[in-house]
């Protein structure tokens, strides 16, 4: 069987063109855009999905290939990426908020090297991290992620362009990224900071007791105890913000 080249021009506008919004999802996404997952590893499961997809969703004729499409495949792109962004942004939301309770409780010297990321942070972040996305893959997250990517092709046809206004609305839940990061440690903080106040009162009515040898590993332990009574509320709060951030996407997406 041979084929003609608007054949072949018809197959590659059917399957390879939703390949760029599938590979910018797949490049930011938790876990999956991670380096713990190959590039090559990540551009193959990104083609198999547009090639899943692409019976299925509706794609505009381009009359020829030239470098006018350019702008549309990056504008693809950056519409994949903006969808894997947001719950990367989830993701950190608990990365910065382990941060916020190891600097308070002592623990904030404890740096190990995060496979994620690439980067070192703190111990307590990376044990927010790890039990962060248990919690995502039990609540079939990735499966979320799937939805929200072929709904996008019908909210979002091929061919939409943003307005400066979705940018900015995207800039702006870097506010919402850290104030959420702040109610997740606020309990946390709070007990620490009560802990701290007690061993200033302690300082005063005693002077000749040496604070520091004693109210520095205190902290600690009781840091590590407050974080152990706590972790039960992080799947409620998990629950809560991981709606926001799909209601976010899905309004995101019907604004356009």
């Amino acid at each position: 069987m041979t084929l003609t080249l608007d054949q072949i021009f018809d197959l590659f506008n059917q399957m390879f063109f939703p390949l760029f919004r599938i590979t910018g999802v797949f490049l930011a996404v938790p876990l999956i855009g991670s380096r713990l997952v190959p590039v090559r590893s990540r551009l193959a499961l990104a083609l198999l999905v547009s090639l899943i997809l692409s019976p299925i969703i509706k794609i505009p004729a381009y009359a020829e290939m030239s470098l006018s499409l350019l702008p549309l495949i990056l504008q693809e792109f950056v519409i994949g990426y903006i969808i894997g962004f947001l719950f990367q942004i989830l993701f950190q939301i608990f990365v910065i908020a382990g941060q916020i309770i190891a600097i308070q409780n002592g623990l904030g010297f404890g740096m190990m090297v995060d496979p994620v990321n690439g980067i070192n942070v703190v111990s307590i972040s990376q044990l927010y991290l790890i039990f962060i996305n248990i919690i995502f893959f039990s609540m079939n997250g990735h499966l979320m992620v799937f939805e929200i990517l072929y709904h996008s092709f019908i909210f979002l046809p091929m061919g939409s362009w943003l307005a400066a206004l979705h940018y900015y609305k995207i800039a702006q839940l870097g506010s919402w990224m850290f104030m959420s990061a702040f109610l997740v440690s606020i309990s946390a903080v709070l007990a620490i900071f009560l802990s701290n106040i007690t061993f200033g009162f302690i300082s005063r009515l005693s002077p000749q007791f040496n604070i520091f040898s004693v109210g520095f590993p205190f902290n600690m332990i009781f840091g590590l105890f407050i974080i152990m009574l706590t972790m039960v509320n992080v799947v409620p709060q998990f629950d809560v913000l991981y709606q926001f951030v799909v209601e976010y996407l899905i309004e995101f997406m019907r604004s356009t």
